[in-house]
C-alpha cells in the first residue's frame, strides 16, 4: 500500500468520524428520552392527590407547547407532571389531559418516578423530568354531572388506560 492508499484511508476516517458519533449520539439521546425505557423497571404509582396548580411553557421559538400539572400529595407535598407537549402550528389545542384537569379537582393519580429522584434533580423547578404522568382519575363525589363524567379519566396520550 502506498502514501496514496493511507491518504486515501485518512480523508474518509475524517469524513466519516464525525457522522458516527452523530449517530451514537442521537441513538443514546433517542434512548434516555423513551419514558419505557426510563421508567421500565419502576412500579406504576398511585396516590389521592389535588390539582394546586397548572401551567404552559412555550419553547424558545413558539413552536412546541409543553403542559404541566401539579398535584398535592397527603403528605403536603406538591409534585409537578409534564402531562405532554405539542407542536403548535397556527393553533393552540391543549393535551387532553391538560384540558380534562382543572385547579382544586381530587382524584387518584398514576404516574412513575425515578428512585432517588431528590439527589438526582436537586433543583425542583426540573424534577419533573424524573416523574412521568399515567393517569388522572377525578373522584365521582366531585365531578357528578354528565359533562364531567365523559373526561372523568385522563390518560397521558399513548398510555393504556
Amino acid at each position: 500500500m502506498g502514501q496514496e492508499g493511507i491518504c486515501e484511508r485518512i480523508r474518509l476516517f475524517r469524513f466519516f468520524s464525525p457522522i458516527f458519533v452523530g449517530v451514537i449520539f442521537v441513538l443514546v439521546y433517542a434512548v434516555s428520552r423513551v419514558p419505557e425505557i426510563r421508567y421500565g423497571n419502576r412500579p406504576i404509582e398511585s396516590a389521592q392527590v389535588e390539582v394546586v396548580d397548572k401551567r404552559i411553557e412555550v419553547g424558545s421559538l413558539g413552536t412546541v407547547w409543553t403542559y404541566f400539572a401539579s398535584f398535592k400529595f397527603p403528605d403536603g407535598s406538591v409534585k409537578e407532571f409534564d402531562l405532554g407537549c405539542v407542536r403548535v402550528r397556527g393553533f393552540k389545542e391543549p393535551v387532553s389531559a391538560y384540558a380534562a384537569i382543572e385547579i382544586g379537582d381530587t382524584g387518584r393519580l398514576k404516574y412513575k418516578e425515578i428512585s432517588n429522584l431528590e439527589q438526582r434533580i436537586p433543583k425542583e423547578s426540573i424534577r419533573h423530568a424524573g416523574r412521568y404522568f399515567w393517569s388522572f382519575k377525578k373522584d365521582e363525589a366531585a365531578n357528578s354531572g354528565p359533562a364531567s363524567r365523559a373526561m372523568n379519566t385522563c390518560h397521558r396520550q399513548g398510555n393504556p388506560p
